[in-house]
Order: structure tokens, then C-alpha cells, then sequence
């Protein structure tokens, strides 16, 4: 059976945005730092949703411990994404921390040191011998 790609892709949009108004309305302040839905996976089926949290400026624990919270109002969530988004059902909802930010930022920082040493290592005189 062939599924359509666009439907799911539709619905992980629908749920992201739902789950991101739900952060900002519902739970807002209780953060110890910026918190993003950075994205959804559902399967074809669209009954389970994992949403994946980053949590900006925080060590990786701290982070672990927001998604933990998140999943103990995951009900809430749910009930929330009913009043939303019109499917057939409410998906399930799994909290779990976006590691690929985190990745991103650590990799951006790697670069930025290494052109900050690069460019401590060249000539001050433009390279030139005389």
C-alpha cells in the first residue's frame, strides 16, 4: 500500500505548530531557557506522533529533564491538539530531546574557532617578505 508522503508531512506541520502554540499559551515561563518543537515524525497511520524538543543553552541533563516534564503533560498536549487540528484521531504523543541542534551549534563552533585561529596565525603584514 502506497502512502501519501504530502498527508503525513501535512499532519507532522499541523501537530508541530499545535504542540509550539500549546508551549507558548499553556506552559510558557516554566522553561529554564528558550524551548523549540524542532520537529514531528508520525508513521502513515498518524496515531502515534514523536515530537522533538531542543532546549537552547542548557546542558544536555536539564534538557532531559524539560522533555520529562513535557511528557508528563503529554495528556494535556493531546487534549490540546483536539481542540486544533481536525483528524480522524489524535495521535499519541512521545516527547524527545532534538540532539541535531545541539550537533549543529557544536559543529558552528568548531568552525568559528578554527577560522579565529587561522586567522591569529597569519602574517600581520599581509604575507609579504621584503
Amino acid at each position: 500500500m502506497k502512502t501519501d508522503g504530502r498527508r503525513v508531512a501535512r499532519a507532522e506541520k499541523e501537530v508541530q505548530a499545535a504542540v509550539a502554540d500549546f508551549l507558548i499559551k499553556s506552559y510558557q515561563g516554566d522553561y529554564p531557557s528558550l524551548v523549540s518543537v524542532s520537529k514531528v515524525h508520525m508513521p502513515s497511520d498518524l496515531r502515534t506522533a514523536r515530537v522533538f524538543i531542543s532546549v537552547f543553552d542548557v546542558p544536555m541533563e536539564k534538557q532531559k529533564e524539560v522533555v520529562a516534564a513535557l511528557q508528563k503533560k503529554a495528556g494535556e498536549v493531546q487534549h490540546h491538539l483536539v481542540k486544533r487540528i481536525t483528524m480522524k484521531f489524535c495521535p499519541k504523543i512521545t516527547f524527545e530531546v532534538d540532539t541535531s541542534t545541539t550537533q549543529v551549534l557544536k559543529i558552528e563552533k568548531i568552525l568559528d574557532d578554527l577560522a579565529k585561529e587561522r586567522k591569529a596565525s597569519e602574517p600581520k603584514d599581509g604575507g609579504v617578505d621584503e
